[in-house]
């Protein structure tokens, strides 16, 4: 009834301007593609003139619906015929088309057949496929140019679109996924929104829980009391994982495709330097060895080993080798006599940990002919004896002498026969 009343009014007012006006002019505008397809979307709207005070104006756009058209109603108020203006000018527009086209008002709105017009304008239909990793269709929403549509229960959501490119958003379960769309011509898109889930563990180089924050796919959660997070629905298998503990930060990208399990571990033990030590070559050189101990169950492992040697406070970088497992060295250029070498060792794990060791030894100076003789070459028994002084060859004589009498003397006494054995007389008697 109340709907009755309020379209009977409006007729009334209507004819009421159509008396007071110079003309009324009621258009329906139907728009097609290049296939003869109706055009969802297209702008219309028309430039007349209001009256002659007003000049003209735009009216109000409409766009048409699903059928293509679009009904525009427009109404010149100039009462002096002689200054009404009965040209009036119709845009269509729709992406980069824009259309238009100069018609005269024929005052056809009081209960005449209105003016039908068709336009042309170029489209392209995109459909969109929604599946999940498995190939299960999803009823997402689907937003593209600013319009959404709910995908139905195949996965499928329609647009019809002008030609251009287009970044299409698909939404479900509080994931979403952009995909790059070219409607140049009429096409099939396939998303695909994985709902994956996700089950990150936390701990450190000992295997024990760690408390952290976790960030993956736009979203964040803190770690239970078994350093555990969890995430529902992930809309891609390979995800970037963050977790955040202090001011350390620890990444991983994860493949969820191959399961829900991640693990990050926070290595926070530093390497140890063992059996540090040095030899110094023939050269002057210097051979720098050592050994490293990254100790923890899941520690990071070494990322790098280097080898600083200072000399007169000038310091250098030796170029470090592997010489076997957890084991490395490197040689330090050759020095002057007497030079006294400081060398330290930076070993640094894959999360950053730093491990210090440091050394020192000096090259040797050689020893003087005078200060070493058993460096210095010794002269044969007939040169010695050539060097000799008088007085000396003839106290060594004497002495020899001497020695072949006292052995010639030793010998001889041990060739005289022994004195007969004689018992031992017995001890006086005591007197009574």
């Amino acid at each position: 009834m109340v709907s009755s009343r309020a379209a009977l009014l409006a007729c009334l007012c209507l004819f009421i301007s159509q008396v007071w006006s110079g003309y009324a002019e009621r258009l329906v505008v139907q728009v097609y593609d290049q296939s003869f397809r109706p055009v969802e979307g297209a702008k219309v709207y028309v430039n007349y003139q209001k009256n002659a005070i007003d000049g003209y104006v735009y009216s109000k756009p409409k766009y048409t619906g699903e059928n293509g058209t679009a009904d525009i109603v427009f109404v010149n108020y100039e009462q002096i015929n002689s200054s009404t203006l009965w040209d009036y000018r119709l845009y269509v527009e729709y992406g980069k088309d824009n259309k238009s086209k100069t018609l005269t008002a024929t005052n056809n709105y009081a209960g005449r057949v209105p003016r039908i017009l068709s336009e042309f304008v170029e489209s392209s239909i995109v459909y969109f496929n929604v599946h999940d990793q498995k190939g299960a269709p999803l009823q997402a929403d689907v937003t593209v140019d600013g319009k959404t549509k709910r995908a139905d229960a195949f996965g499928r959501a329609a647009f019809q679109l002008p030609p251009g490119a287009y970044a299409a958003r698909t939404e479900i379960a509080g994931t979403s996924l952009v995909t790059d769309v070219n409607a140049l011509k009429d096409a099939n898109v396939d998303v695909e929104i994985g709902l994956y889930d996700a089950e990150v563990h936390v701990k450190n180089d000992a295997g024990e829980p760690y408390a952290a924050r976790v960030e993956a796919g736009g979203r964040a959660a803190n770690t239970d009391s078994q350093g555990v997070a969890v995430f529902y629905n992930l809309s891609k298998r390979h995800v970037e994982m963050t977790a955040f503990r202090n001011q350390t930060a620890k990444k991983v990208n994860a493949d969820l495709g191959s399961g829900s399990r991640v693990d990050i571990v926070f290595d926070l033990t530093k390497p140890l330097v063992t059996e540090l030590r040095s030899t110094v070559n023939a050269d002057g050189s210097g051979s720098v060895m050592l050994a490293v101990d990254d100790r923890g169950k899941h520690a990071s492992g070494i990322d790098s080993v280097r080898v600083f040697y200072e000399i007169n406070g000038v310091v250098s970088q030796a170029k470090a080798y592997t010489a076997g497992y957890n084991a490395y060295g490197a040689n330090i250029p050759s020095q002057p006599p007497g030079t006294a070498v400081r060398y330290s060792v930076k070993v640094t794990d894959r999360d950053g940990n730093v491990g210090l060791g440091e050394g020192v030894y000096s090259v040797p100076i050689p020893k003087s002919p005078e200060d070493a003789g058993q460096d210095r070459p010794r002269p044969k028994p007939a040169e010695q004896m050539l060097g000799m002084g008088a007085e000396t060859v003839a106290i060594y004589l004497t002495v020899f002498a001497v020695a072949a009498f006292g052995v010639f003397y030793f010998f001889k006494g041990k060739k005289r026969p022994s004195p007969p054995n004689v018992p031992p007389s017995p001890p006086p008697a005591m007197p009574q």
